[in-house]
């Protein structure tokens, strides 16, 4: 069913079903709260304005789907929107307030705030055009999202522990987002992002995916058990996910599969509260 990915409903799933299950990792049962929610609503919403909103559109099948149903994709936005700020307001103010900074940069990474561009002063750029910059917004704002939102609604002690399951997330979410500039390398080229695949290439590509899901294992070893081993499986099942990767492969194949990590780590952690 392409519609379900290609419209961001699948990753939007994904992402909610990952905020839910991270409750675990603080020895609280997974809960479907306003986290869940917003981590839903704003995941349709930036994802897809990333796409309506791409100044060089290609002839992928994705690129044309988009195409096509423009005027469906932005009522999507609209209605996320409308629900993310919803659920936002059901929050305690100290939550409230982290959402700015977080909302900020995900607005920044799809629109051009930043600029103008060196040598062309009627072009501004959006922050994933900066160099290098592209994975490690994704990174932060996923990691945040899925994990340092939970924390603060739970009101859960940043201590060591604290840091040891942010650090598992951010280089888990790293490693799964990495690949996904393979079958965008065209498209990124078009726009002037300097991406890991458009500056090292496929298989430099790879082996930096598998160093940042090694460096994910590392950090989930000083996690509390047994979630620890539920999120070394993940990591184990991303690294087998990423040796079949490469720019051959289909965008569906990539948003499906990868995507499709965050959906089985969820499930373990479920299972590892059980």
């Amino acid at each position: 069913m392409p519609w379900l990915v290609f419209t961001n409903l699948y990753v939007a799933l994904c992402g909610a079903a990952l905020t839910s299950a991270s409750y675990v990792l603080f020895g609280i049962a997974p809960r479907f709260g306003p986290a869940v929610g917003i981590v839903f609503c704003a995941t349709l919403v930036i994802y897809n304005l990333d796409r309506l909103v791409e100044p060089h559109p290609g002839d992928s099948d994705l690129e044309q789907w988009v195409e096509r149903h423009r005027r469906l994709l932005w009522g999507l936005v609209a209605l996320a929107s409308a629900g993310a700020v919803a659920f936002a307001l059901q929050l305690e103010n100290e939550a409230q307030w982290s959402l700015v900074p977080a909302a900020l940069l995900s607005f920044g990474y799809c629109s051009p705030i930043v600029g103008p561009k060196l040598g062309r002063r009627e072009a501004w750029s959006r922050l994933k055009d900066l160099p290098g910059a592209k994975l490690l917004l994704i990174a932060l704002v996923w990691t945040y999202a899925t994990l340092g939102l939970p924390m603060l609604e739970s009101e859960v002690a940043w201590g060591t522990d604290g840091i040891a399951i942010l650090l598992a997330r951010f280089f888990f979410i790293a490693a799964v987002a990495l690949p996904f500039d393979l079958p965008d390398m065209q498209r990124d080229r078009r726009s002037g992002i300097a991406t890991v695949p458009t500056m090292l290439g496929a298989k430099a590509t790879r082996t930096v995916a598998w160093c940042l899901i090694a460096a994910a294992a590392a950090a989930s070893l000083f996690n509390p058990w047994p979630q620890a081993s539920a999120l070394l499986i993940s990591c184990v099942c991303t690294a087998g996910l990423i040796a079949r990767l490469g720019p051959d492969r289909g965008v569906l194949y990539f948003m499906t599969a990868l995507d499709g990590m965050l959906l089985v780590q969820a499930g373990l952690l479920w299972v590892s509260s059980g």
